[in-house]
């Protein structure tokens, strides 16, 4: 049986993977506001990008950037979204 870099994960530590844990050299580009993650140019969830990316079968885990997804600007444009009951705007 071979030991994967994710086997070292501690389920009572904050976060799905230790800071200290080596990365790879691929970044992925996730919204700051819901998560979704960047494939081209489309945005998709998490569960989809680890599925269409195989991102379990990496030797190392990615790198992580965050953007806002167009969907998120448009929502926070139209003055939809809130923060604490304070309308934010764009």
């Amino acid at each position: 049986m071979t030991t994967h870099q994710y086997d070292r994960l501690d389920p009572e530590r904050p976060g799905w993977i230790e800071a200290e844990m080596p990365r790879g050299e691929r970044m992925l580009t996730t919204c700051a506001w819901c998560e979704r993650v960047r494939l081209g140019d489309d945005w998709v969830s998490p569960h989809v990008a680890i599925r269409e990316l195989r991102t379990f079968d990496w030797a190392k885990p990615p790198l992580f950037t965050h953007e806002m997804c167009p969907h998120c600007v448009d929502f926070l444009s139209a003055g939809h979204a809130t923060r604490n009951g304070t309308r934010l705007q764009a």
